[in-house]
């Protein structure tokens, strides 16, 4: 199956999602409650280990992930003070911010900081950023267990 690239522009109440191909050609786009219920929904669509989903970190970020997490996706976490989306002369919408998550990932173009699944992982408490093919750079100890090496 060919690997799929989705770019995620996460809110409060909702979220933007926008799936492309290994080309760059988008395949589907959609707006999701931010619930149970439209998480449900999205993974429907065929959210799977084919694919590799990109969210810049926020607030909400990690309970988002955490309810992704089973969908054996890909996910990464992306740093947005050191990834710069190629803006254009585009207004700044959700459904654009949604399109340049996904082609950045698609590119390899993110500073992503992922999460591991791995309990132990967790306890080592460290900071790595990780690019989506998975290359690592260790990068000072952050103490939030949240945030963990790539697995």
């Amino acid at each position: 199956m060919e690997r799929e690239y989705i770019g995620i522009d996460l809110h409060k109440a909702f979220f933007q999602a926008c799936t492309m191909r290994e080309t760059g050609e988008r395949q589907w786009e959609g707006r999701f409650a931010r619930t149970p219920e439209g998480i449900a929904r999205f993974i429907a669509r065929g959210v799977g280990p084919h694919q590799v989903l990109a969210v810049e970190a926020s607030g909400p970020t990690w309970a988002f992930v955490e309810a992704l997490r089973h969908t054996g996706a890909r996910i990464c976490v992306v740093d947005p003070r050191k990834t710069k989306l190629k803006a254009g002369f585009a207004a700044k919408t959700d459904r654009l911010d949604a399109r340049r998550l996904a082609d950045a990932v698609r590119r390899d173009s993110v500073v992503s900081i992922l999460h591991s699944p791995a309990r132990d992982s967790r306890a080592a408490g460290g900071l790595s950023r990780a690019s989506p093919s998975g290359a690592l750079a260790n990068t000072g100890g952050a103490d939030d267990p949240r945030v963990v090496a790539a697995h």
